[in-house]
């Protein structure tokens, strides 16, 4: 038997005396291979002993961990995946390969703008999900309208995969068939002032933990989330996310309601928070800032377990962490476990599908379905790209059931790509007569932008000249050796 203890203490320092987060260094983590892990041995057996209030510049964190152990541990080689070098060594708390996704288009979408859902289309929606291989769909709250909690009991009733959240109203959302039901409560000074009529911490918390207690005796699972998260204060947020952890919820959740977290911020609080809750955390990030898909993907760096997204991001202003974005920023970094999970190439269609509904485009810009998302276009980037794809392109169009696409017709084509044309085309040059096509193409799409057909037009015409210039220059090579035999041509 192997007996372990350790205590561990971090100073911490607080940048301002009004600041609620302190920065805390990072901590490296050893991973324990086989024979066995050692069950005691997780960020649930870590526990704050003491905490100094944020009021405080500076402080001391100390942690206690103990296990006794059958066999030794010990420590792994941890190394970089394979094929990437830049990518970020595993510890034990993360789970970039092991998250579940909260699909809320039918929840948090009805809230963009534009949105506006025939029950026909949220049947559409929910199931085109579905099939793609989300965990959850949240749903509205059933209290908006008749029609909301009508088509709620629909979805229900579907028989999907998927479970089905509602958005708080915890028993209209139970009895309509609901597997879990959202609760949420702003604990931000500015919600708990303007929003919920200036209610203290102590009575927000008993409120939470009746309906936790209420919502669990319907048999149904309960996250229990704050909101404005990022804006509340870290003790409050710590001491109820702990209450509620041990009431039994299945999920705590972290709101960045108002879009103003960074990476790093998400990290360090989702961080904290693992050390608190042994419970799983969810994480709902809004894009106002641009930071959504970062902080998702930094949250679950961290030790969160839940994302929640929407298709296209759509949903209040600037909308939360797109779907299809964050397959694509997992791809690199889970791409097995991705590939094993969800239907890639369902994407676009479901994409498609939604932006028709919702009345608006797909952003040039968006990642994987983007028109130019897999576009090459710099010379020295095309050469490349034809002797190996992943020389530019860190995700391959095919998971997606998509094409990759060569540009050659602008003043920046390289003859590299040109002659690839060319084989396309089924036509034969040298090196030499292909630089000098690639020339007249160059020269021509500095005048206007070319068209694929304006190119190939360009390649068959110098190619029958070249043939032209062979058959003249053949003839008058045998005219010559038959006036050398005497013989004239008639």
């Amino acid at each position: 038997m192997t007996s372990l203890d350790a205590r561990l203490k971090i100073d911490f320092f607080c940048p301002s005396s009004t600041s609620n987060f302190c920065q805390i260094p990072a901590c490296t983590i050893l991973r324990f291979e086989p024979p066995r892990l050692p069950s005691a041995v997780s960020i649930c057996a870590f526990h704050f002993l003491s905490i100094i209030p944020a009021s405080s510049n500076t402080g001391q964190l100390t942690f206690d961990c103990s296990s006794t152990l059958d066999t030794p541990i010990r420590p792994s080689k941890m190394s970089a995946p394979t094929g990437n070098p830049y990518a970020r060594i595993d510890d034990l708390l993360s789970n970039v390969r092991n998250f579940k996704i909260i699909e809320s288009t039918l929840r948090e979408g009805e809230q963009f703008a534009n949105s506006h859902y025939s029950t026909e289309t949220k049947i559409k929606i929910a199931t085109m999900l579905d099939q793609f291989g989300v965990d959850y769909l949240e749903l509205t709250n059933p209290c908006s309208s008749p029609q909301s909690r009508a088509d709620l009991e629909t979805i229900c009733k579907l028989g999907l995969k998927a479970k089905i959240l509602t958005h708080t109203r915890c028993t209209i959302g139970c009895d309509a068939g609901v597997d879990g039901v959202d609760v949420v409560i702003g604990t931000s000074q500015f919600l708990r002032e303007h929003s919920l009529g200036g209610k203290d911490m102590v009575a927000i918390t008993k409120q939470a933990l009746e309906v936790i207690e209420y919502i669990k005796s319907r048999g149904c699972e309960v996250r229990f989330s704050t909101e404005d998260s990022f804006r509340s204060d870290l003790v409050d947020l710590l001491s109820i996310y702990k209450a509620v952890s041990q009431a039994g919820v299945d999920r705590v959740g972290i709101a960045d309601t108002v879009g103003c977290a960074s990476p790093r911020q998400v990290y360090d609080l989702v961080r904290t928070l693992r050390g608190c809750v042994s419970c799983d955390i969810e994480v709902h990030f809004h894009d106002d800032t641009g930071c959504a898909v970062a902080n998702a993907f930094s949250a679950l760096e961290a030790g969160a377990t839940h994302v929640d997204t929407s298709v296209l991001g759509i949903g209040e202003r600037n909308g939360i962490t797109p779907l299809g974005a964050l397959m694509a920023r997992m791809m690199p970094s889970s791409r097995d476990y991705v590939l094993s999970k969800y239907n890639l190439k369902m994407i676009k269609s479901i994409e498609d599908f939604v932006a028709e509904e919702v009345e608006i485009n797909t952003p040039f810009n968006n990642p994987i379905t983007g028109f130019c998302a897999f576009t090459h276009k710099a010379g020295i980037h095309a050469k490349a790209i034809l002797n190996s794809p992943s020389t530019y392109e860190i995700l391959k169009p095919e998971d997606f059931g998509l094409t990759r696409y060569v540009h050659f017709t602008s003043r920046l084509t390289g003859w590299n790509v040109i002659k690839s044309r060319i084989s396309q085309l089924g036509l034969i040059m040298t090196d030499d007569q292909i630089k000098e096509v690639t020339a007249k193409i160059k020269a021509m799409a500095d005048i206007r932008p070319l068209a694929i057909d304006d190119a190939d037009s360009i390649i068959r015409s110098f190619h029958l000249e070249l043939n032209n210039g062979e058959g003249q220059k053949g003839q008058s090579e045998q005219n010559g050796q038959n006036a050398q035999n005497g013989q004239v041509e008639a």
